[in-house]
């Protein structure tokens, strides 16, 4: 079953996933975007969750685990 609803978003956006997609997958795409979105959405509530208990990850957590895996906390 499918939900027909109607979206609003810029000119530009709609056109880069049509150039990418075409016109008839344009729904399929949008719905995995969103579903995607919904993941992280529901990693963030986990995580707050999480840090609401256990309370922060220390920072001497953190450099042990980027020494671990260096190429990680590289995003350029």
């Amino acid at each position: 079953m499918a939900d027909k609803v109607s979206v609003s978003m810029p000119d530009d956006v709609s056109a880069a996933v049509r150039a990418r997609v075409g016109r008839r997958e344009f729904s399929r795409y949008v719905t995995a975007a969103v579903r995607r979105q919904l993941e992280r959405d529901q990693l963030d509530t986990l995580l707050a969750e999480l840090e609401a208990v256990n309370g922060p990850v220390s920072p001497e957590l953190l450099a042990e685990v980027d020494a671990l895996w260096p190429d990680a906390a590289d995003t350029s």
